[in-house]
């Protein structure tokens, strides 16, 4: 067989045929021809899906403390453990498969992780939660790649500055994120109060009764999981739909060529990269802040749902408190991206740290008795926190790590990975006195963290914009 020359073989390389998977595929063609109805045919079509699907994972996840108990706390467990370490081959599965593909997959495993709960036993839940563990980092990572790309694609095809509009359609996908909480939690609220008066269902009201002795929540009938799984179910398949329909699938990068050139381009140099990123001091004083946002999710979703809601004044307000959880979080997040550009962003982060001390140091020495105001409000004072926790180190390690950001927000999601591990695993093990207790500590732990990385890496105009003359 002749051999190539290098100068034969380096044309046969760039001439060579793309694959499927790398030829973009636009949808709806005959419907969106305009660089702008392109664009925002995308960004509403992941948003939207997102929106609905995460809405959807929420609710299982919300009753999963209430209703399967300790099964339902160690399938949650596994799954951010699983979850973990999806952030090391994240970005090896999206230059192979590219954004749209990737999300599909993704989605189909949500649903048949919602088709578990319907059969909850410690091989069908367990099976589930691996699973979507391992899908969870690619998920998140695609939609912040797909709309980044799409916001500069259109902005190159106006001759705009693209900075402006991957900031705009990040806000957008973000706040349809956080408003995830409302539409299925709202849905499994209303069918729980609904037939909370039927004599068939097992749980009850102790709203007003004044005391916390619910212990008939996993005693919900049959009959009202299944609607709530089915609207569930429901909500995932219309997510693919519009996943499927209204959103292009942009290319992959991978050329896959030979499968060891392959596996040592996009899997070893990125799986090499993110583990670097724990070497770099700054990235270390970083993680806390991301690990205790994770903590406080899974504290408020787990732990505090149970303790508080669904043993005081009931199951079925699981949902409405999750649901005032996401929209404060939302909000607090918008906020907060509106007073970084007069307000320091260290400031903001110790404002943060004493009203998250506070409503510890409350709920440690308040008797637990039934309270609809006492239970809204720490929701919504957690969710308030819980939107500053999330944007702060995302917006730190964008600047910190400008071209190194694709294995630096693998890590950080890793860091989140570990704050929902730890969450989850101490409901378990530990009373919730001992975890207010963690939370402190995080907190102590943050204060050092923070004020050495902002103090040692921030210019005067960053940590004063007030001060600094225009």
């Amino acid at each position: 067989m002749e051999t190539l020359s290098p100068l034969e073989l380096k044309d046969f390389v760039e001439e060579r045929k793309p694959s499927l998977l790398e030829k973009e595929k636009r949808t709806l063609q005959c419907c969106s021809t305009s660089p702008k109805s392109i664009a925002y045919k995308n960004l509403l079509g992941v948003s939207i899906s997102y929106w609905i699907i995460f809405g959807a994972y929420l609710a299982v996840i919300g009753l999963q403390s209430s209703l399967n108990e300790e099964i339902g706390l160690a399938s949650l467990s596994i799954l951010y453990a699983t979850f973990l370490l999806s952030g090391l081959y994240t970005s090896a599965v999206l230059q192979i498969f590219g954004t749209k593909i990737t999300l599909v997959a993704c989605y189909i495993v949500m649903l048949l992780y919602t088709l578990s709960n319907y059969y909850p036993n410690w091989y069908t839940l367990i099976t589930g939660s691996v699973l979507f563990g391992l899908a969870f980092g690619p998920i998140w990572a695609s939609l912040s790649i797909h709309v980044a790309t799409v916001a500069r694609q259109y902005a190159s095809s106006i001759n705009k500055n693209p900075a402006h509009f991957i900031s705009l359609f990040i806000g957008i996908n973000t706040m349809f994120y956080k408003l995830g909480y409302v539409p299925a939690n709202i849905a499994s609220s209303a069918i729980l109060l609904l037939r909370s008066s039927r004599s068939d269902d097992g749980y009850t009201d102790n709203s007003t009764n004044g005391i916390c002795n619910n212990t008939d929540a996993s005693d919900i009938s049959d009959e009202s999981l299944y609607i709530i799984l089915s609207v569930d179910v429901f909500f995932d398949l219309l997510a693919i739909l519009i996943l499927i329909v209204f959103v292009d699938h942009l290319g992959a990068t991978a050329r896959l060529d030979s499968v060891g050139k392959t596996l040592s381009l996009y899997v070893k140099k990125p799986f090499l990269a993110t583990l670097k990123m724990f070497t770099e001091w700054k990235m270390l004083l970083v993680l806390p802040m991301m690990t205790f946002d994770g903590f406080v999710i899974s504290f408020a979703l787990g732990s505090f749902a149970r303790f508080y809601v669904s043993d005081c004044i009931g199951v079925q307000w699981v949902g409405l408190t999750q649901m005032a959880f996401g929209v404060f979080s939302a909000l607090s997040a918008v906020i907060n991206g509106r007073l970084v550009k007069i307000v320091p962003q260290y400031v903001m982060l110790y404002s943060t740290i004493l009203l998250n001390i506070g409503l510890i140091v409350f709920f440690l020495f308040w008797e637990r008795v039934p309270s609809l105001p006492a239970v809204f409000l720490g929701m919504i004072v957690w969710g308030t926190c819980d939107g500053i926790w999330n944007s702060v180190p995302p917006s730190l390690t964008g600047s910190l790590f400008p071209h190194k950001q694709e294995a630096a927000f693998s890590a950080l999601r890793m860091g989140l990975g570990v704050g929902f591990i730890i969450g989850f695993v101490s409901a378990l093990f530990l009373n919730i006195e001992v975890q207010y207790y963690i939370g402190i500590a995080f907190l102590l732990l943050i204060i050092i963290t923070a004020s050495i990385l902002f103090f040692t890496t921030q210019t005067k105009e960053q940590l004063c914009p007030c001060c600094v003359s225009k």
